[in-house]
């Protein structure tokens, strides 16, 4: 439940090509050249947005546990 929410937090603080790739990379477990190749971007960007949007994400989800 914690995570559930920390993702929709995350998912407005990202632009939606980012969580995009996050989503399909991460979430979905494609992989990096699939989506690279699906979305027309580089997979040095999926990359990126995997680490900024995770690093997001762990934040997040220390805050929503340190509040409960």
């Amino acid at each position: 439940h914690v995570f559930n929410s920390a993702v929709e937090r995350v998912k407005n603080q990202v632009s939606p090509k980012q969580f995009q790739m996050f989503e399909l990379y991460v979430l979905r477990d494609w992989p990096v050249s699939k989506v690279a190749q699906t979305l027309a971007v580089s997979t040095g960007q999926v990359y990126l947005a995997k680490h900024r949007i995770s690093s997001l994400l762990k934040k997040e989800r220390a805050r929503l546990e340190s509040q409960g």
